[in-house]
């Protein structure tokens, strides 16, 4: 049995965090000691790393409480986590793009630099002035 800070500390994340996924309901709040003290089991533990591991691929905690649900879901199959995981990867990509089409833009910006222009001329920060809209606000 594990107290809250024991727990946090072996899964390497914050107090708060383990409040935070009550509260989302992420994991349930565990049975207590005689004197109140909140006792987790080893289940945690392993709930809690899959939480984690979902985030670092890029799930959302809502995403990650569907899957949750789909874990001890025997009547669904893999092919339900495939389609999520496809989901999440074509928003990645999405993103991809959009990072590069933001990376084109700044690199643009800096080509335009001057660096002896005094900052009221940098063609940088008067380009956010002039009203012109770039692809990637039209798209917005």
């Amino acid at each position: 049995m594990y107290t809250r800070s024991k727990l946090a500390q072996q899964c390497g994340i914050n107090i708060e965090v383990l409040r935070y996924y009550e509260k989302k309901g992420l994991i349930q709040p565990p049975a207590r000691s005689p004197s109140g003290y909140r006792l987790y089991t080893e289940d945690y533990i392993h709930r809690i790393r899959f939480i984690r591991n979902a985030k670092e691929v890029g799930f959302t905690l809502s995403e990650i409480s569907e899957l949750l649900r789909l874990r001890t879901t025997r009547t669904r199959q893999c092919r339900t986590v495939m389609t999520q995981a496809e989901k999440k990867l074509t928003e990645v990509d999405q993103k991809i793009q959009s990072l590069q089409s933001i990376k084109k833009a700044l690199k643009g910006l800096i080509l335009k630099c001057q660096k002896t222009v005094p900052s009221e001329e940098c063609p940088i920060l008067t380009s956010f002035d002039s009203g012109k809209r770039s692809r990637r606000n039209r798209m917005e």
